[in-house]
C-alpha cells in the first residue's frame, strides 16, 4: 500500500476533515499502508494543496509499481489540482481560428489577437492546422509578432492535407501583456490555410 506524505506550508493550522487531523505550522503528517485510489476522494486535501496550503505526495510500494497498473508520476503535487478560473465553469473551452491567406513570399505573421489584446491568460489543450497550399516550411503559433516571445505549437506546413497536428508546448501559458498576442508566424507566406486551436481558460 502506498504512503502519503502531507506538510503544511500554511503560516497557521489546517484542519483536514479527510482524515480528522489538524495539522500545526510546518508538521509534516506520513500515513502509511494506504490506497492510491483514495486519492480522488480527499476534498480537503484537494482544496488545501489547490490554495497552496499543503504539499501533498504519494509514494507507491515497489509491488505497485511492478504491477504495471499505475502510471508515473506518482507524486501529487498542486498543478494537478489546480483551479480553472471560475468563469470557467460556465465558458467551458474555445475554439480560435486564423485564417492564413497568401502572402508576398517570405516569413511573415498573421495575427490571431494583435499585441495587447489577449482577452486572458489560457493553455492550449489541442492545435492543428488544415493546409490547403502547402509550402515547404513551418508555421508556428507564437504569444509575440516577428518569432518573438515562445513557441506555443509547430506545425509543418509542407503538404496539403485537411489536419496538420502540431507539437504543442502544453506546459506553456499564454498570458496577457503589452507585447502578448496570438500569432501564427509562417516560414514561407505562401504556404496557405487556417490554424485551429482549443484553448482552455487559466485562473
Amino acid at each position: 500500500m502506498a504512503t502519503f506524505v502531507i506538510t503544511n506550508l500554511a503560516s497557521e493550522k489546517i484542519h483536514l476533515g479527510d482524515f480528522y487531523k489538524t495539522l500545526d505550522v510546518g508538521e509534516v503528517l506520513t500515513l502509511t499502508g494506504r490506497d492510491p485510489s483514495e486519492v480522488s476522494g480527499l476534498l480537503a486535501v484537494q482544496r488545501e494543496v489547490s490554495a497552496g496550503n499543503i504539499s501533498f505526495s504519494m509514494t507507491p510500494t515497489a509491488e505497485e509499481l511492478a504491477s504495471g497498473l499505475m502510471v508515473p508520476p506518482n507524486a501529487i503535487g498542486g498543478d494537478d489540482f489546480q483551479e480553472v478560473a471560475a468563469a470557467d465553469l460556465l465558458s467551458g473551452l474555445a475554439l480560435i481560428r486564423i485564417d492564413c491567406p497568401v502572402g508576398g513570399g517570405g516569413a511573415d505573421d498573421v495575427v490571431g489577437y494583435a499585441v495587447n489584446t489577449l482577452p486572458y491568460k489560457f493553455r492550449l489543450i489541442d492545435v492543428w492546422a488544415k493546409i490547403s497550399t502547402g509550402v515547404a516550411g513551418t508555421w508556428e503559433l507564437r504569444d509575440e509578432p516577428a518569432g518573438a516571445g515562445s513557441v506555443l505549437a509547430t506545425m509543418d506546413s509542407t503538404t496539403a492535407a485537411e489536419r496538420v497536428a502540431a507539437t504543442e508546448q502544453a506546459t506553456t501559458v499564454a498570458t496577457p501583456g503589452a507585447t502578448k498576442g496570438l500569432f501564427v508566424y509562417r516560414s514561407d507566406s505562401t504556404a496557405v490555410g487556417e490554424v485551429l486551436a482549443l484553448i482552455r481558460r487559466e485562473s
